[in-house]
């Protein structure tokens, strides 16, 4: 564990960070509307702005309300000629299933850092569900280090950790961190145990919940001349040897991308790349449950470390594209 001085001065970078989301709302104001829900029974109210598009061009969301049982609805819309239409409306699940949601893993969040970096400020952000926060670094050799535990978050007593030694990391380390929440009615705190909770992009009252880990950090550069890292996307099989080391086997070459994440759209075109003869190591797997995926193919995505042996990847994204792990 690290030491830490206690601050609040990040509240100063959360005002910025808000005054940016009314700037968005109002430049979103602006723009045309494409389909307004009607708020019944089959149609869903008050849509979230976050939506996924497929490879033909359709949307997929979520709406807060709406419904049968008004706790919003999944939709699909289509686009046809200058209009679109709602495919699809179905309800997203039942009473039980939304106490079974409570009970699923921590949320986490995870960024690789490709240039050498000092950390001077953590700073994990929820509302009244939060429960606990962890920052975790993963080195590029797979050594982890936990920098951060808060087990006892606190709405209503929100620090910003301040190392007391900033912490340098070098070029190929990911920061992961996880947070657990508490919806039920055991959280004395909790608005309302009863409801599901949402994250909304924009808009985030106290009764919803969020999921903000802050970082302040800088790029340490020393030598302008050395190249950051290649985040590199790979599509290949798992293996886990006898010492818990985990690699991507049968792999094919790997693509340069600008994101650490991996999109719908990317994952149908991964299904469809061949394998190959190339082996990689991979750092910090275990965030993503490679204990269920070693059946199927796998696109992997995270930060590039070569080396005169093997190389390694500290991976940012592990998704599974094929069901069995062949041709």
């Amino acid at each position: 564990m690290l030491d830490f001085r206690a601050s609040r001065l990040a509240c100063i970078r959360l005002a910025s960070v808000l005054a940016l989301q009314s700037a968005l709302l109002t430049l979103c104001a602006q723009s045309p509307v494409i389909y307004s829900f009607a708020g019944s029974t089959g149609d869903g109210a008050n849509p979230h702005r976050a939506v996924v598009i497929n490879a033909s061009g359709a949307l997929y969301g979520t709406t807060v309300y709406g419904g049968s049982s008004n706790d919003g609805i999944v939709y699909k819309l289509v686009p046809g000629s200058g209009t679109w239409t709602e495919d699809r409306a179905t309800q997203p699940h039942g009473h039980h299933q939304r106490r079974r949601r409570t009970r699923r893993g921590p949320a986490a969040g995870m960024t690789a850092y490709t240039q050498p970096v000092i950390v001077y400020q953590l700073h994990p952000h929820a509302h009244f569900r939060g429960k606990d926060f962890t920052y975790t670094v993963v080195y590029p050799d797979g050594r982890e280090q936990t920098v951060l535990s808060v087990p006892k978050y606190k709405f209503n007593w929100q620090l910003a950790y301040d190392l007391e030694t900033p912490l340098e990391l070098p070029a190929g380390s990911k920061l992961v961190v996880t947070a657990r929440y508490d919806n039920s009615v055991n959280n004395r705190n909790n608005p309302a145990a009863d409801k599901e909770v949402h994250f909304l992009d924009s808009g985030n009252q106290s009764w919803d919940e969020m999921f903000t880990p802050f970082i302040q950090y800088a790029v340490n550069a020393s030598d302008p001349a050395v190249k950051p890292l290649d985040i590199v996307e790979v599509v290949g099989c798992l293996e886990e040897n006898a010492a818990g080391v985990w690699r991507l086997i049968d792999a094919g070459d790997p693509a340069v991308s600008k994101t650490q994440a991996t999109s719908s759209r990317t994952l149908q075109a991964d299904a469809a790349k061949p394998l190959g003869t190339r082996r990689y190591q991979l750092v910090g797997a275990r965030f993503f449950d490679p204990w269920g995926r070693t059946a199927g193919r796998v696109a992997i995505k995270g930060s590039l470390i070569a080396g005169a042996g093997e190389s390694r990847i500290n991976v940012t994204s592990l998704q599974t594209v094929a069901s069995a792990c062949v041709e």
